[in-house]
C-alpha cells in the first residue's frame, strides 16, 4: 500500500499501518481500520465513530494496488533538543519533523 501523506499542522497525531489492502489508523490510543476490499476503484467516502477526526482523505485501487492520501499531522514549534540527546539525534528529529510538513509518499 502507498500512502500519500498531506501535512496538517495540529496537536493531533496519527500512525499507519497496512496489512493487505487493510490500512490501520491509530490516534492517541485507539485505532480504526479501513478495508478497501478487492476491486478496482476511487474511494471517497470515509468517516470513523473510533477516532478523533477521520484522517483519510481518498483513496484508489488500480491492479490491486491501493494508494491512500491521508493527513500527516505535525507540530507547529519544531522539537526542543533534550539535555541527554546526542546532536546527530536531534538532527535526526529535526529533520523528520521538517520532512513532516512537505507531501510525501511511503510504502507501508
Amino acid at each position: 500500500m502507498k500512502l500519500i501523506i498531506e501535512p496538517q499542522e495540529s496537536s493531533l497525531t496519527a500512525s499507519y499501518s497496512a496489512s493487505g489492502n487493510i490500512l490501520t489508523v491509530s490516534m492517541g490510543g485507539v485505532s480504526d481500520t479501513f478495508d478497501f476490499g478487492t476491486e478496482d476503484g476511487v474511494f471517497t467516502e470515509f468517516e470513523s465513530p473510533e477516532l478523533p477526526v477521520c484522517p483519510v482523505q481518498r483513496a484508489a485501487m488500480a491492479d490491486g494496488v491501493v494508494t491512500a492520501a491521508v493527513i500527516g499531522f505535525y507540530t507547529p514549534t519544531p522539537p526542543e533538543k533534550a539535555d541527554d540527546e546526542t546532536d546527530q539525534d536531534f538532527k535526526v528529529r529535526i529533520d523528520e519533523w521538517t520532512a513532516s510538513k512537505q507531501v510525501r509518499e511511503v510504502d507501508i
